[in-house]
């Protein structure tokens, strides 16, 4: 449970599935400032709850996976 008492729903991992940028920014390994740029941006998808923004878990690892740099042959 949330700590303002909300539930929030999980993921299998039981991280939650909707998340803050605060709570999005560990998960890409970025700092606030770069989330809410890729935000600004419209470079990850988003959901604006008011003046909230609301990022999905599954979005950030897509977004992830998307721009995976593979190695060169050798």
């Amino acid at each position: 449970m949330a700590q303002n008492g909300q539930v929030r729903r999980t993921t299998g991992g039981g991280y939650p599935r909707r998340l803050s940028v605060e709570e999005a920014a560990p998960i890409l390994g970025v700092s606030v400032f770069t989330v809410r740029k890729l935000v600004r941006e419209r470079a990850v998808p988003f959901y604006r709850v008011g003046r909230r923004v609301v990022l999905d878990r599954e979005d950030l690892e897509r977004y992830l996976h998307q721009h995976r740099v593979e190695p060169r042959e050798p």
